[in-house]
């Protein structure tokens, strides 16, 4: 019973306090095990894993899947921030008229910035440590990948040496071409107000230094 989930939808104080207190390895370990279960049989392919909530729990994953990379994927984190707070909320609506309970969403807002960059201090150590080296990780920039898509993708398969098919290629810049930003509509949301922006930089200052993070306001 252990999830980043419930803290995220339901806004459960005690619950977020047990998880940390529990760590996720035992969740951790079964998910290796639920993957050899798909994979038994099998020709063994390289699995893709996806989850923001993966970032705290890197030195774990690491120990659990030895020889995995890692992609970590930057965009501009005061944007990213206005854009999960607007998410989040609505979540928060479907069971509240009160989404941030006494608080306000610009207090919201400057409590998930500073929670949000403190998780990039582990990764960054990781990296400065050498725990992660050349060929462990890759960096993916949401700002090149809006001005040379296949450029952005080349340099993440560049970093895991990584052959990085033409066909393949082709078929992404097809499928990107197929989809464009905004197809199926935009998702508006507010921009925090300037003072609160400011104290969302100082927080993020490390990791936008240490990532060469584009800034988009």
């Amino acid at each position: 019973f252990l999830s980043d989930v419930y803290p995220i939808l339901y806004q459960i104080p005690s619950y977020a306090r047990y998880l940390h207190e529990m760590g996720n390895r035992e969740a951790i370990e079964w998910q290796r095990t639920i993957l050899r279960l798909l994979q038994h049989g099998r020709e063994p392919k390289r699995w893709l894993l996806k989850s923001p909530s993966h970032l705290p729990h890197l030195p774990t994953l690491l120990e659990t899947f030895p020889g995995m990379q890692v992609i970590f994927t930057h965009r501009d984190p005061v944007a990213s921030a206005d854009s999960i707070v607007s998410v989040m909320g609505t979540l928060y609506w479907l069971r509240t008229d009160h989404p941030w309970g006494t608080g306000s969403i610009e207090s919201a807002s400057l409590s998930m910035s500073e929670e949000r960059a403190r998780q990039w201090d582990g990764p960054i150590e990781l990296v400065e440590s050498g725990r992660l080296g050349p060929g462990d990780f890759a960096n993916f920039h949401y700002a090149q990948f809006l001005s040379d898509p296949a450029a952005a993708i080349r340099a993440v398969y560049r970093d895991l040496s990584m052959e990085f098919d033409p066909e393949v290629e082709r078929k992404m810049l097809d499928y990107l071409a197929a989809k464009p930003q905004g197809k199926f509509g935009r998702h508006d949301y507010a921009a925090a107000p300037g003072h609160a922006i400011e104290r969302e930089r100082a927080a993020y200052r490390k990791y936008e230094r240490f990532f060469d993070v584009a800034r988009e306001r």
